[in-house]
């Protein structure tokens, strides 16, 4: 039992610690928990937050919906928390492979059309490579 606190004796154990060592061992564990927490939910609220469904009720319509986390810590076990995040990085890279390929195609459009052609072969070859035909103009030689 902690010394002088015999109630606190589930929380110490939740940390794994001994009942002899002093409250502010326990204090310490704790705060860098809520640190740890604090640090995990802003990580998922700068990159995993996407845009929700707009709802249904009367007094919210043309309103957006609002953002949704694609994951979900509260509730989840470990191995859930996982997959979920592990699908969530295949979401996130996903649409930034689509911005990417948005902007060569855009870059390739205009390449195309003479700008930078001299100093850009390199590039024009390897955005090729990485960008389907079909979102910029090729030059017929």
């Amino acid at each position: 039992m902690p010394k002088h606190q015999p109630e606190l004796a589930p929380i110490y154990n939740v940390f794994g610690l001994s009942s002899n060592h002093e409250l502010s061992t326990l204090l310490v564990n704790v705060e860098n928990s809520k640190r740890f927490s604090d640090l995990l939910h802003a990580v998922e609220r700068e990159f995993f937050m996407v845009p929700g469904e707009p709802s249904d009720e009367p007094e919210d319509e043309g309103l957006p919906g609002d953002y949704e986390c694609l994951v979900n810590s509260w509730g989840s076990t470990e191995s859930e928390y996982l997959k979920q995040f592990r699908a969530a990085l295949e979401t996130i890279a996903s649409e930034e492979v689509k911005a990417l390929r948005r902007a060569l195609g855009g870059m390739l459009f205009a390449f195309d059309d003479g700008v930078g052609r001299e100093w850009s072969q390199d590039l024009l070859d390897f955005a090729r490579k990485v960008t389907p035909a079909v979102e910029f103009k090729r030059v017929t030689p």
